[in-house]
């Protein structure tokens, strides 16, 4: 079959994905949200449950060229979010609300840190990112959602990313003329 190929087995019981139901919200979102969200995603050729887990296949995009216009994807993303803004959750009550999850999340991440921190593969700034947000998830979700809302008020045209030549920041793209102002 042609496409990108997605097995996912069922989560083990407990977990972030499992008490989320994170695989199936994708199976739905790819059926239910992608065709009427108005921005480009990847096609869905197939999503479905199997016994073992979850199944999709999408359009292969590995040849695509990275490099899209920063201004213009947030000008694209901020579309979306002022067209389905109030209407989503109610056309999709399965969608969970902002920081809906958030203790949970919290919780298990603080649970689950010291495991993975013992992990050989680990570069160090992502070990201590890492660390230093066992007993913190919350308080960086708060602000988070704080600078979002502060953006709002001067902007609806934000987007941030991974800067992927310093791990330890993030790129805040702002503005119709969209300059890019790092926060670490």
């Amino acid at each position: 079959m042609d496409g990108y190929v997605k097995r996912r087995n069922w989560p083990e019981p407990g977990s972030i994905p499992d008490v989320l139901d994170m695989f199936r919200c994708e199976l739905r979102f790819y059926r239910e949200i992608a065709p009427v969200v108005g921005v480009r995603v990847p096609a869905c050729y197939q999503a479905e449950e199997t016994d073992q887990g979850t199944f999709l296949v999408l359009e292969d995009l590995s040849g695509w060229q990275p490099g899209a216009d920063p201004a213009a994807a947030a000008r694209l993303l901020s579309g979306m979010h002022q067209r389905w803004q109030g209407l989503a959750r109610r056309r999709w009550p399965w969608i969970r609300a902002d920081g809906a999850a958030i203790d949970l999340v919290a919780k298990l991440f603080d649970q689950t840190w010291p495991q993975l921190a013992d992990r050989g593969d680990l570069t160090p700034s992502v070990r201590a990112i890492g660390s230093r947000f066992v007993g913190h998830v919350a308080d960086a979700e708060d602000l988070a959602a704080l600078l979002s809302k502060r953006l709002r008020e001067v902007t609806d045209e934000f987007l941030t990313h991974e800067n992927r030549n310093r791990p330890d920041v993030i790129e805040l793209i702002v503005g119709p003329s969209i300059g890019s102002d790092a926060i670490g």
